[in-house]
């Protein structure tokens, strides 16, 4: 999809999310569903800092009401909006937070954790701790070449990251 439309979702959404919380009200699973989704456009639109607002709200109601993915998923999602404008060390806090709970929720070898992982690194290497970011790029690395295909996008862009940092 464009950018624009991701404007477009975004702008259905809200309007949607409107619609929702006059129908069945503002906590509804849809309402919160619909907010996720919002989000998720932000994201894509570089309205970062709205983004992180919403994903930590959800975050944090998701897990009160026991939507465990949609709780680490939005907690992944305000992590990436957070390193999106500059603040690394919040992020790198929530996904050292984060990938445990993944891992016990789906498994270490589930695709979120390899995400989670791989963005842990490039926010460890954003805050010049490279020799940290090195050491667990070519464990990601190790593990992704254990569990996917040798041209799998995790795989490629955890090599980009490794050569990046070297260079650094």
């Amino acid at each position: 999809m464009a950018a624009h439309d991701f404007v477009w979702a975004a702008d259905a959404f809200r309007q949607l999310i409107v619609e929702l919380h006059h129908a069945v009200g503002p906590f509804d699973y849809e309402t919160l569903v619909a907010r996720f989704e919002l989000g998720i456009c932000l994201m894509h639109t570089r309205q970062w800092h709205e983004a992180a607002g919403l994903f930590r709200e959800l975050a944090s109601i998701f897990e009160r009401r026991g939507l465990n993915r949609l709780s680490l998923e939005s907690s992944g999602n305000l992590a990436a909006s957070l390193a999106n404008v500059g603040d690394y060390t919040s992020a790198v806090r929530i996904f050292e937070h984060l990938i445990p709970e993944l891992e016990r929720a789906f498994g270490k070898d589930d695709e979120s954790v390899f995400v989670a992982r791989h963005n842990l690194i490039t926010d460890l290497e954003a805050l010049g701790k490279k020799s940290q970011a090195q050491r667990q790029v070519n464990k990601l690395i190790s593990d992704l070449e254990r569990t996917r295909s040798p041209m799998d996008y995790l795989i490629v862009q955890a090599r980009q990251t490794r050569e990046r940092i070297k260079r650094s």
